[in-house]
């Protein structure tokens, strides 16, 4: 098998030759996007079940909390909802190439940061947190399953952070740089992009709850707050 920084190589001069010849309307990439939610979505899907018992095992959640955090993040990928976020043109006339790394710890932030770059026309190759890549792995093949021509435009990889190698080819070699991570993460990363790469940073935020007092004054109420509350927490 060759190393991690010869296969990041690799589906890069792959994702860069395809950009060059494949030009897909957004309709198409939007249609594509909605059957790739529409089936990972539906629990009784050979892929779809499959990818639960994958996160079951890799995330220690429970398999309701799976089930909320996916159909709430699928639900999103409708019609007129993925209309609203392709931008008026596409970006580089669908010839840019779109990094993500992806962190480990929520894992439908996947949901968005693949669907967004292609919306907006563009080519992605994400790096998937060590043991959380079932995901990303199971959009790019329904996606691909879907039309292959759309799946073409999404390739996942997996490897190690300590790999420097292949972190650095994957920083080198891409037009912009999605990054969901720590600010330590964040900082490491942006610094071996090549001059001229966009860096988008999502890393640590602030988060803030506020229940009024009128939640407060009866004992159901109360408990409805406490239940919103620690669904948002969770």
């Amino acid at each position: 098998m060759a190393p991690p920084e010869a296969q990041v190589l690799a589906v890069i001069e792959a994702l860069r030759d395809h950009a060059a010849a494949s030009s897909c309307s957004p309709a198409r990439i939007i249609a594509a996007l909605r059957s790739m939610a529409a089936r990972l979505a539906n629990p009784r899907d050979a892929l779809a079940s499959t990818l639960r018992r994958e996160l079951h095992a890799r995330t220690g959640l429970t398999f309701p909390m799976i089930e909320w955090g996916l159909s709430t993040s699928l639900s999103s990928l409708q019609h007129a909802q993925l209309e609203a976020l392709v931008p008026p043109r596409p970006i580089a006339a669908n010839r840019e190439l779109i990094g993500v790394v992806l962190a480990g710890n929520v894992f439908v932030a996947g949901v968005r940061a693949l669907c967004l770059p292609l919306l907006a026309g563009a080519h992605v190759i994400t790096k998937a947190a060590s043991r959380e890549d079932a995901l990303a792995r199971a959009i790019a093949q329904a996606l691909q399953d879907a039309d292959p021509e759309v799946g073409a435009r999404l390739r996942v990889l997996q490897f190690s952070r300590e790999d420097s190698a292949a972190t650095r080819a994957l920083c080198q070699g891409v037009d912009a740089l999605s990054v969901y991570g720590d600010d330590a993460t964040l900082q490491a990363l942006a610094a071996l992009t090549r001059p001229g790469c966009r860096v988008i940073g999502h890393g640590h935020g602030v988060s803030a709850a506020y229940v009024s007092t009128s939640q407060l004054t009866a004992a159901d109420s109360a408990h409805r707050a406490a239940d919103a509350l620690a669904l948002d927490v969770a």
